[in-house]
C-alpha cells in the first residue's frame, strides 16, 4: 500500500474516532439526564409520602394514644388498643424506611461489591441471619446504570430473605467473566409459596416487580427459583458489552483490527528452506 493511501486511512481513522467519542460523549450526558430525572422523581415521591401518608396515619396515632389513655386501666379494649397501636408504630418506621431508601439518590459511588457490603451490614443485629458477600473473579469498573439498578436489586433481594426467608444463611454472589456479570443472592430459608414463583409476583408486593423493572432496564431477565424448606435464589446475567465501562471499546479495538487486516495485506513471507532430492541411503 502506497504513502498516500496510508495517510487517508490514518485520517479516517481519526474521523471515525473523533465521532466515536463525540457520540460516547452524548450517551454520557443522555444517561446523566435520566439519572437525575429519575432522583428528582424519587425525592418528589418521598417527600409526598412524608408529608400526606406518614404525617396523616402519624397524626391519627397520636389521636387513638390519647383516646386509650382516657380509658380505665381495667377495661380489656385498652390493652388491645395498646397492641393495636405498637403495631401501628412499627408501620410508622417501615414507611420511614422506604422514604429514607426513595431520597437516596443512587447507590453509592463505591464498587459494586462494597456497596452491597455495606447494604447487608446494616440489617447486622442479634438474630440476623449470616450475610456473606462474596467477589468471583477480577473486578471491573461498571456503566453507572449497570451499577446502579444491580445494587438496588442485590439489596432488595437482601432486604426480602431478612425479612420473610427465615434463613440463617444468605450469600451474595458477584461474578466478574469476560463474557457476562452475574448477580446471584441465595438462601437457605423457608422459601416462596409456589403459586407466587408461578405467577411471579405476590398481590400487594412490589419487590419482586420492582426487581424485573430494573432488570429490563439492564436489557436481561431475573432468574427466581424457589423449593419451600430449601431456599430461593435469584439471579441476574448482564451481558459484558453492557456491563462493563470498558467493554464496547475492546470490541471496537478487535473489529479495528479485522478491518486493518483486511485493507493492509500481509508481507509474503521468503522461506530459507532449500528442497533437497530425496537421496537413498545404502546400508552399510
Amino acid at each position: 500500500m502506497r504513502c498516500s493511501e496510508l495517510h487517508a486511512l490514518l485520517i479516517v481513522s481519526c474521523l471515525l474516532w473523533a465521532i466515536y467519542r463525540v457520540r460516547l460523549q452524548y450517551l454520557t450526558y443522555q444517561l446523566q439526564e435520566r439519572l437525575e430525572a429519575r432522583v428528582q422523581e424519587r425525592v418528589r415521591i418521598a417527600r409526598d409520602l412524608h408529608d400526606t401518608l406518614l404525617q396523616g396515619v402519624q397524626g391519627l396515632i397520636l389521636r387513638f394514644h390519647v383516646a386509650t389513655e382516657q380509658l380505665p386501666a381495667e377495661e380489656p379494649v385498652r390493652a388491645k388498643l395498646r397492641e393495636a397501636l405498637d403495631l401501628a408504630d412499627i408501620v410508622i418506621l417501615e414507611g420511614r424506611e422506604k422514604v429514607s431508601e426513595l431520597r437516596t439518590e443512587v447507590a453509592p459511588a463505591r464498587e459494586l461489591a462494597a456497596n452491597l457490603r455495606r447494604a447487608a451490614n446494616a440489617f447486622e443485629n442479634d438474630g440476623s441471619p449470616r450475610i456473606e458477600v462474596l467477589v468471583i473473579g477480577q473486578t471491573r469498573p461498571l456503566k453507572p446504570l449497570v451499577n446502579d439498578e444491580l445494587y438496588w436489586i442485590g439489596r432488595e433481594a437482601i432486604t426480602n430473605a431478612v425479612r420473610h426467608a427465615e434463613a440463617t444463611r444468605i450469600v451474595v454472589e458477584l461474578t466478574y467473566d469476560s463474557r457476562q456479570l452475574r448477580l446471584r443472592c441465595s438462601d437457605n430459608g423457608v422459601g416462596v409459596d409456589p403459586e407466587i414463583v408461578q405467577e411471579k409476583y405476590k398481590a400487594g408486593h412490589w419487590g419482586i416487580i420492582g426487581m424485573r423493572e430494573r432488570t429490563r432496564a439492564l436489557g436481561c431477565k431475573l432468574d427466581f427459583s424457589s423449593k419451600p424448606s430449601v431456599g430461593t435464589e435469584i439471579q441476574v446475567c448482564v451481558d459484558a458489552r453492557r456491563a462493563y465501562a470498558e467493554g464496547d471499546g475492546g470490541v471496537r479495538l478487535f473489529w479495528f483490527a479485522r478491518l486493518w487486516s483486511h485493507l493492509v495485506p500481509e508481507p509474503k513471507r521468503i522461506s530459507d528452506s532449500r528442497e533437497v532430492p530425496d537421496q537413498k541411503v545404502k546400508a552399510s
